[in-house]
């Protein structure tokens, strides 16, 4: 059985299609309320009424036999600590989450060899209690994680699990094992440096690149973040190919017909309002998960010696954001802020 930790627009909408799969899930909600809807049906880009098995209580984890941790990064602390004293040392426990630090805080917890993380390459909005829509093309890929050398033997069990593990998924989401996942994680936390700044300025997901104003900031804020990264994985001797990213500026550096036409081809049509998850989370009033994504750049620069102005400005104008002392931005006035941050 199947505990999906996280009941949001990824958790949600990913064990509907699950539970439409015949694939035995369990939701673990916020709350009862939200468990109570889950129960009475759920859509997912208004098809088929599904309804959910879900609780709010979390030692339901202890009857799974894989966990699925698919709450933002700023909750794993908590989360991880409501669903340790049910796991045991034969629960699987796979993270889909942005951002890179979540394994090891997964692992560090729970002291098991492996975690298996995740990362997601798929856009769902939650439109209400009962709805999702999410575009085309999404898709998962996993693979082991562990902070310390572990014997080939027991990887190799830990591989045959999640292997298995994949197919099951497969009946969902297209999903795939790569070999350094901690690599995949970074490239993935790169292209996350577009959260922030579509946050900022209310930007909707594809269609904010449309925007020439948020177009630049994306791309700047792209490759800020793709200097540090390379520097890092150069120094730790690591070779990686970016493919996506280079593939995101090739795209974003085309004439606006020809965006247009790929981000429709790429994501299908744009009928709904899909909001990036860092938007998500501030419109529901909570904390944001800014810090773990745009932040760990800027730490991860300072770290270096690299300068990361334009991340760095808009880490400061996030947390003016969320503070209150900030209103949202167009994206011309937040260009604008950017430069002006940069240049003094």
């Amino acid at each position: 059985m199947i505990v999906i930790y996280g009941a949001g627009s990824i958790g949600g909408a990913l064990a509907t299609l699950l539970t439409q799969q015949g694939v035995n899930v369990i939701v673990k909600t916020r709350s009862e309320a939200q468990a109570q809807a889950y129960r009475e049906g759920v859509r997912v880009n208004q098809g088929k009424l599904t309804k959910l098995q879900a609780t709010s209580d979390p030692s339901i984890v202890k009857t799974a036999e894989w966990v699925i941790l698919a709450v933002q990064s700023q909750q794993t602390w908590k989360a991880v600590a409501e669903m340790k004293p049910y796991i045991s040392e034969h629960t699987n426990v796979l993270s889909l989450q942005n951002g890179i630090i979540n394994p090891h805080l997964i692992q560090q917890q729970l002291n098991k060899p492996f975690i298996i993380a995740g990362s997601v390459w798929w856009s769902v909005t939650q439109t209400s209690l009962h709805e999702f829509f999410m575009l085309k093309g999404g898709s998962l890929t996993l693979g082991l994680y562990s902070s310390q050398p572990q014997e080939p033997s027991k990887k190799h069990i830990y591989k045959e699990k999640l292997d298995q593990f994949i197919q099951v998924l497969n009946k969902a989401i297209p999903t795939s094992y790569h070999d350094q996942i901690l690599l995949v994680l970074y490239e993935k936390l790169c292209l996350n440096m577009v959260n922030a700044p579509f946050t900022l300025t209310q930007a909707t997901y594809p269609e904010g690149f449309l925007d020439e104003d948020l177009r630049w900031i994306s791309k700047e804020a792209i490759l800020e973040a793709l200097n540090v990264v390379q520097a890092y994985f150069e120094k730790q001797g690591w070779t990686y190919s970016f493919d996506r990213i280079q593939t995101l500026l090739q795209k974003l550096s085309l004439p606006l017909p020809d965006l247009k036409s790929w981000l429709s081809k790429r994501f299908g049509e744009f009928h709904h309002k899909h909001l990036v998850s860092t938007h998500n989370a501030f419109r529901k009033h909570r904390t944001t998960n800014v810090d773990f994504l745009t932040g760990e750049i800027v730490f991860l620069g300072k770290t270096l010696g690299i300068p990361t102005p334009i991340n760095q400005a808009i880490l400061q104008l996030m947390h003016g954001l969320e503070s209150g002392k900030n209103s949202f931005m167009t994206p011309k006035q937040l260009r604008n802020a950017i430069q002006q941050h940069s240049s003094g």
